[in-house]
């Protein structure tokens, strides 16, 4: 129970931290010596005079605190933060703050004096002829002491309330609107759990959007009630169970016949085939998978799948992979049309949806929401004029985990249509060149895109410098690997450096490659990693004499040798070497045959 209970103790003492950042030795010290201490003496003041009242505030401490740890029993992954069940232990706590804190100014003022009991004791009236309080030095400095230490609280209260405002967050339900509103009409979407349906339920049951979606939410389709409930909803989802049958639906162990691999099927992979068998292939109607559910959870229809933004549409054949298919104009246009990014984005307006209906041949009206297929497609130049109106990254309200796990789909999202781009437009560049550079354009808007949102997103760097190369946007290359090491972390950017200067050389753009690294080192002389890099460049060019001068290069920054290029220098010789007697041998074995 270690871990349970520190789990609960670090949850109490982050409450009343008031100095420092949260978890720093700062936080934790003054947080022990300030309210802890108090709470403290207040307990031991409560047994000593407040007996038996005491006991209540402790006990309901006790339940809602230790006891409850223990029946929770909390793993090591939970899905969030689970301080909200500790919610009463932590006011009972701040009470025996509170008693510290009269007992302390009672220290202070002087002797105790009989307690209520012993006057009461004595045949006296404790409420009648009480003798007034000197407020003596020592009461004064005490009380001063706790004043400051109320109001040390003010310390961490900017950062708290802004961990806590959700008076600007509305990412959920955003994502929520954005999930219906890139649907078919009359689709079914099925959801994973509580963040990606409540909000959805929200909006169809208070606002009336999108009413002609069925929600099938998985982590309640094992219950049979859930299932009859769907089944007999305004309006009704097909199943051709009867509510006997889904009764008596109980979970069952499989076999394969021929791999031998025994699996467990649930009431909701039952459930979930009837649902698909009736409505979509029977009735035609659209089913989507939201891309919050695991894949584990749809693992049956997972190949049949095709990205689309924050749903993947099934679809009638497989993919011939492992993974789903995306589709990339349908993404961005989900991403930079239909979706709503005002949770998200600083500046973006109602602007863009009626550009984007206009560019659809819709209504430009503000209630207008395009439908799955409805309008007509559109062209790189017009999502990248959509691109460009998105506003830029906001900071002004807190993210917790939640909303990091929902906001994390749009950059995956847009990272997948702008690995497909340049997936086709490295299949068909050397025999459709329109099309090669309608494909590179769609890329850089995915990933232009994926930086508005989420500026200086991983994934994204790794690819994006060397689609600027292949769009002729040297400069913008240059720069962004310039801003790079301001921005993340120094692995992300040697990794980002070291994937971009690979795919300029392989690409036979050496000079280039060469030319970025230069500027690298020109801007920080001192660092090793560079010449590391750019000794290395050289031996894939070939090059030997220039890499022997890049470690006498450093040598002379540095005043020492570095040992690394020194042994690549040296197997570098080697190898030369010994193409060379290759070399030799073939004209000699040639010369004797003749």
């Amino acid at each position: 129970m270690g871990f349970q209970y520190g789990y609960y103790y670090n949850y109490l003492l982050n409450q009343f931290y008031f100095l420092g950042q949260n978890g720093s030795k700062l936080a934790v010290a003054s947080t022990l010596l300030g309210p802890f201490l108090l709470a403290a003496v207040g307990l031991v003041q409560g047994f000593r005079r407040l007996m038996p009242l005491i006991l209540v505030p402790v006990i309901n401490y006790l339940v809602n605190g230790e006891m409850l740890t223990l029946v929770l029993n909390f793993s090591d992954h939970e899905v969030r933060e689970r301080d909200y069940f500790y919610f009463a232990a932590f006011l009972f706590f701040a009470i025996f703050i509170g008693l510290g804190a009269a007992s302390l100014m009672r220290f202070a003022v002087g002797t105790e004096g009989k307690s209520a009991a012993a006057i009461h004791k004595l045949g006296g009236d404790w409420r009648k002829g009480l003798k007034q309080v000197p407020f003596t030095p020592m009461a004064k400095i005490t009380g001063a002491v706790l004043i400051l230490i109320a109001l040390l609280q003010a310390n961490p209260v900017e950062r708290k309330f802004f961990e806590h405002d959700r008076s600007e967050n509305r990412i959920s339900y955003e994502y929520a609107w954005n999930i219906l509103a890139g649907l078919d009409q009359n689709a079914i979407i099925f959801t994973n759990g509580d963040n990606d349906t409540f909000p959805i339920w929200y909006l169809q049951a208070v606002e009336h959007f999108r009413t002609d979606v069925t929600v099938v939410n998985l982590s309640l389709v094992n219950l049979p009630w859930y299932v009859k409930q769907l089944k007999n909803a305004d309006p009704p989802l097909d199943i051709a169970r009867t509510d006997l049958e889904i009764d008596n639906l109980k979970h069952r162990r499989y076999v394969d016949p021929e791999s031998g691999q025994e699996t467990i099927l649930m009431i909701k992979d039952f459930v979930v085939h009837d649902i698909i068998t009736t409505n979509y292939k029977k009735a035609q109607r659209p089913v989507f998978f939201a891309v919050t559910i695991p894949s584990e959870n749809m693992i049956r229809y997972f190949t049949n799948l095709q990205m689309e933004g924050m749903a993947y549409r099934l679809m009638d054949t497989a993919s011939g992979t492992n993974e789903p298919v995306t589709n990339p104009e349908k993404v961005l246009e989900n991403m930079l049309g239909v979706y709503r990014m005002d949770a998200l984005m600083d500046g973006d307006s109602q602007q863009r949806h009626e550009t984007y209906n206009a560019y659809r041949g819709l209504a430009s009206d503000a209630g207008t929401v395009v439908l799955g297929q409805d309008g007509q497609p559109l062209i790189m130049t017009e999502l990248d004029a959509l691109k460009n109106q998105l506003g830029t990254s906001r900071t002004d309200s807190y993210r917790g985990a939640n909303a990091d796990h929902l906001f994390g789909n749009y950059p995956a999202a847009l990272n997948r249509a702008g690995w497909e781009f340049f997936t086709r437009a490295r299949t068909i560049a050397e025999s459709d060149s329109l099309e090669y550079a309608r494909n590179i354009a769609g890329a850089l808007i995915a990933f232009e895109a994926c930086l508005k949102i989420d500026p200086w997103n991983e994934q994204t760097l790794d690819l994006y410098p060397i689609l600027l190369v292949q769009a002729y946007r040297d400069q913008d290359a240059k720069d962004l690997l310039a801003n790079l090491s301001r921005h993340v972390p120094r692995e992300v950017e040697e990794r980002v450096l070291n994937n971009t200067l690979s795919g300029l050389v392989r690409g036979g753009v050496s000079s280039l490659a060469m030319e970025l690294l230069v500027e690298r080192i020109a801007d920080d002389p001192d660092r090793l990693y560079y010449y590391q890099l750019q000794l290395s460049l050289y031996q894939s060019m070939g090059r030997s004499r220039e890499a022997a001068q890049v470690a006498d290069a450093w040598q002379h920054r540095s005043g020492q040798r570095d040992e690394a290029m020194d042994q690549w220098l040296e197997e570098f010789r080697r190898e030369n070497m010994e193409q060379e007697q290759e070399h030799i041998q073939e004209i000699i074995g040639g010369q004797d045959e003749q």
